[in-house]
């Protein structure tokens, strides 16, 4: 602290006195000290200012919450702040999927342009290592793991153009039924009709040939659909010839039936006396809250053994189709509840986001806290299918206990309240427990609101 300056250099011409060396040294010594005792000072009063903070500060126990002392709409901006900071795998395949297309149309015009420029043999699949080589190829340095993993959703191992742009896959179907109508699928058939014996065909030509044709739909997306290079102004007869080996599935080249729609949901519900019921029971058995092409098949095969004698039932896979082509209204392969059973799932999502919200997302948290509310009755024991939680059990309550929860801690209305307590007790063993819940909190609604606003905004615009 008290430390010296190192001594100047000392004056040519001989040595200076003992007292006038001592002045000098004492001069710049009281000069230092000064300094350096105002900084101590200084030190000191932050010092005492801090320990004054700490004192006035209220003590924290090891295990507060600090959501406890937040007012309600803290703690929902909290949570939402929360959700959004950490991205689902799915919620990351999707925007790698959004930037994918965003480069398809911004780099050849469209996807089905960048499809072939990927699939160049036209086998309308393309496998994992294919599509990595293809995306470094055409410069594409987005997140290609996530990509795959989203588009790649039943594990089969390939894509095909549809899992891209189903609008694209669509639109292309649309046109490879009307060969099938008017030309038994033969591309060549349908350039005589056109009266084109040349393999350029102009654009307006074509356009205009169609709509001869009696085809309905828009001549310039197909046309664009078709053509390989956005800078070419007449389309190759051979670049239809992919349509003549395309085998997509079945129901993009069907027609919605909603009346079959409406027949089997009227049967669900005779069946299961809940929509909610049927979805857990019977088509989304797997609790992924998605329901395949696949799984739609199986599930309509189990329906006519049921009722055997309901007429309109789609039992062919031509029937199938229709009717799933009546709730996958755009084409992706997938159903959603909402898409299903839109009452279902306004009542199933408002549960899900209270969990999220109060109980961060925990459903084991939720049934012990009912389960020592005065009013949470539990099995009764005299029930043989549900044996006493010391064995390792599901925690369960009763239907009315439940029931309670939704109408007064999550603020349901009674219809919402009706259907989760019936849907929701798939065991029919009269209660409800956290393992008919689990599926909750892997349930991807965030995903869902997010590729919903999305197809939504491509609707519109």
């Amino acid at each position: 602290l008290f430390g010296r300056r190192r001594p100047a250099a000392e004056p040519e011409g001989g040595d200076r006195g003992c007292g006038a060396q001592k002045t000098e040294d004492l001069a710049f010594t009281r000069e230092d000290v000064a300094a350096r005792v105002r900084r101590a000072e200084d030190l000191v009063v932050f010092r005492e200012a801090e320990e004054g903070k700490l004192r006035s500060s209220p003590p924290r126990t090891g295990c507060q919450d600090p959501r406890r002392s937040m007012s309600p709409e803290a703690r929902v901006a909290l949570a939402e702040t929360q959700v959004v900071a950490r991205l689902s795998p799915l919620q990351k395949g999707f925007q790698a999927w959004e930037e994918f297309v965003t480069f398809a149309f911004r780099k050849f015009g469209n996807p089905v342009r960048l499809w072939f420029v990927m699939d160049p043999d036209e086998h309308m699949k393309i496998g994992e290592m294919q599509f990595a080589r293809a995306c470094e190829e055409i410069g594409y340095r987005g997140g290609v793991t996530a990509l795959w993993r989203y588009l790649d959703m039943d594990g089969s191992g390939h894509i095909t153009l549809q899992e891209i742009d189903s609008a694209s896959a669509v639109r292309l179907a649309k046109f490879k039924r009307f060969l099938n109508a008017r030309f038994a699928g033969s591309v060549a058939q349908a350039m005589r009709a056109l009266d084109l014996r040349t393999e350029r065909v102009p654009k307006a030509h074509f356009i205009a040939g169609l709509r001869k044709l009696g085809y309905n739909e828009s001549g310039k997306k197909l046309f664009d659909s078709l053509v390989r290079s956005a800078h070419t102004s007449f389309l190759l007869v051979e670049s239809m010839s992919f349509l003549e080996r395309w085998n997509p599935p079945p129901y993009l080249l069907s027609d919605a039936d909603q009346v079959g729609l409406g027949i089997v949901k009227e049967t669900l519900g005779d069946l299961y006396q809940n929509l909610l019921r049927a979805w857990l029971h019977l088509l989304d058995t797997d609790r992924t809250m998605r329901v395949s092409w696949e799984e739609w098949q199986q599930a309509c095969r189990k329906i006519s053994k049921k009722a055997p004698t309901v007429a309109g039932l789609p039992k062919t896979e031509g029937q199938m189709a229709a009717v799933w082509r009546a709730l996958d209204a755009d084409c992706s392969g997938w159903i959603a509840l909402r898409e299903f059973d839109l009452t279902s799932f306004e009542a199933l999502a408002t549960l899900k986001r209270w969990v999220d919200r109060e109980h961060c997302g925990s459903v084991s948290k939720v049934m012990r806290m009912l389960e020592k509310q005065p009013n949470s009755t539990s099995f009764t024991e005299e029930d043989s299918k549900v044996t006493s939680r010391s064995m390792g059990q599901p925690i369960g309550i009763s239907r009315s206990a439940f029931r309670s929860c939704l109408k007064h801690d999550v603020g349901m209305s009674r219809e919402h309240s009706a259907c989760l307590t019936d849907g929701l007790d798939i065991k029919d063993d009269r209660g409800v427990t956290d393992m008919d819940l689990k599926f909750l909190e892997r349930w991807d609604l965030a995903w869902e609101e997010e590729a919903l606003g999305a197809s939504i905004a491509i609707d519109t615009a």
